[in-house]
């Protein structure tokens, strides 16, 4: 073999390893962007999710604590006022859905719980009677509003 023919297959291998880095890095490129692309589709979603979360959980807080504010206006007025307050427990069941198709699936349970407590109404217009489902529905309320904060204000983690 003389010099031009080593020159030449050096050449070669050169311009071939070469070629293949630029292959090997433009696919290695390719596919961190697109890893990349991926986990920050999952973060946006996340994002969302929360913010969802959110909003339906603060529906739920508000409509619950105005149903217990009509409960009281209804004991004390009487039953005159009972539209609004059948009018306020038909919400906390639209809040509830709401609640229950953005999870986790432990505030859906305790938006529930507040959804079961709200209608078990009394009986009598007796001021105690309402004070007391008033009460139950309010430690219903007050777990959901401790959990609802631990589930927005805990970062997701990244699967």
């Amino acid at each position: 073999m003389d010099q031009g023919d080593a020159t030449f297959w050096a050449a070669v291998i050169g311009v071939g390893g070469a070629l293949i880095g630029v292959a090997g890095g433009a696919f290695t490129g390719a596919w961190a962007a697109r890893i990349g692309a991926r986990e920050q589709a999952l973060v946006n979603f996340h994002e969302w999710l929360r913010q969802q979360q959110r909003a339906a959980y603060a529906e739920m807080h508000t409509v619950a604590t105005e149903t217990v504010r009509l409960g009281h206006v209804v004991a004390r007025l009487g039953s005159s006022h009972r539209a609004s307050l059948d009018e306020s427990l038909y919400k906390l069941v639209r809040a509830e859905s709401t609640v229950g198709m953005v999870g986790p699936p432990s505030l859906e349970q305790l938006a529930q719980d507040i959804i079961n407590a709200a209608f078990r109404l009394p009986i009598s217009n007796g001021a105690a009677d309402w004070d007391s489902w008033a009460i139950n529905v309010s430690n219903v309320l007050v777990v959901f509003k401790d959990e609802a904060s631990k589930v927005v204000s805990t970062p997701p983690a990244l699967k």
